[in-house]
């Protein structure tokens, strides 16, 4: 790809040397690319299949202070956000970070199997050796439209329920966006895929039930 033009080579050096952890993203992109998408063709999402589906994705927020980055993780069962993290660059760091405290927080004992985009925060090679830490298996999209329709669904939540006015500062973006996952989205806000309920009440009700 990088003999397209030479225009498209100079964008890629920048990203290259930007970041040391975006070059050994670049090195590895086609070696990480045959991880097909494997979701929808392993388990249904009824909460009974083998494997624990989680999904993440980067959300870019403009603010006074700069772009605010947030990756969140959401658990395809239930869709409820898992994990989320912030900072002020959008690399591998944060994903990472993202990835980790989902897994401390739910301690899967099932296989997981996470997907997302491929983007370098995800084919990076740190991002990568932590998915293989936590025997993580790797899905990414091939560009169809809802492969990501769930973590997309809540990108379009957050975006016209809360995130429409500009912030002053990433400290005010972060409380509020933080305010609107956790006592909000997670616990109170209705979904019409889980029967109008919330992700809390719609993990509870199947635990009741398991």
């Amino acid at each position: 790809r990088l003999k397209t033009s030479s225009l498209y080579c100079t964008m890629v050096l920048i990203v290259i040397f930007d970041d040391l952890d975006q070059l050994l993203a670049i090195k590895w992109y086609r070696r990480f690319k045959i991880a097909r998408i494997l979701l929808g063709k392993v388990c249904n999402l009824d909460g009974g299949g083998a494997l624990i589906q989680v999904s993440e994705i980067i959300i870019y927020i403009r603010t006074g202070q700069g772009w605010l980055y947030l990756a969140v993780v959401v658990e395809l069962f239930s869709r409820k956000i898992i994990s989320w993290t912030f900072s002020d660059k959008p690399n591998s760091e944060l994903t990472t970070r993202a990835l980790r405290l989902a897994m401390n927080k739910r301690n899967p004992t099932d296989n997981v199997l996470f997907h997302s985009d491929q983007g370098v925060q995800y084919t990076s090679e740190s991002f990568q050796c932590c998915l293989r830490e936590h025997g993580v298996i790797c899905s990414m999209a091939e560009g169809n439209c809802w492969d990501n329709a769930v973590t997309e669904r809540f990108l379009r939540s957050l975006k016209s329920e809360r995130v429409h006015r500009r912030y002053q500062t990433r400290s005010e973006t972060i409380a509020d966006i933080i305010d609107y996952i956790e006592p909000f989205y997670n616990q109170i806000r209705r979904h019409s895929k889980l029967g109008n309920i919330s992700p809390a009440e719609y993990e509870e009700n199947y635990l009741k039930t398991a």
